[in-house]
């Protein structure tokens, strides 16, 4: 992991991957739900790939999130 970008819901990040999914829609589960097993599998798989100084109880390094151009945009043009 290098760090993470907030997009906009269509917009897509070179050389990323989305890391959220569509679970609910219209108040229904959307496709199956994974178990406990599943779940504790992903956080693993993922929790590994974090570099070892943001897993630290007392971390003095921030993993970096940004907001992509477009988002950022955004945010700009309703602030002002």
């Amino acid at each position: 992991f290098v760090r993470d970008f907030i997009g906009r819901r269509r917009e897509s990040v070179e050389k990323g991957q989305p890391q959220l999914e569509a679970v609910m829609k219209d108040g229904r589960t959307v496709g199956s739900v994974p178990g406990l097993l599943g779940i504790r599998q992903q956080f693993q798989a993922g929790f590994q790939r974090l570099p070892k100084k943001y897993k630290t109880l007392k971390a003095t390094a921030k993993y970096p999130v940004r907001l992509t151009s477009a988002l950022q945009r955004l945010q700009d043009d309703l602030t002002r």
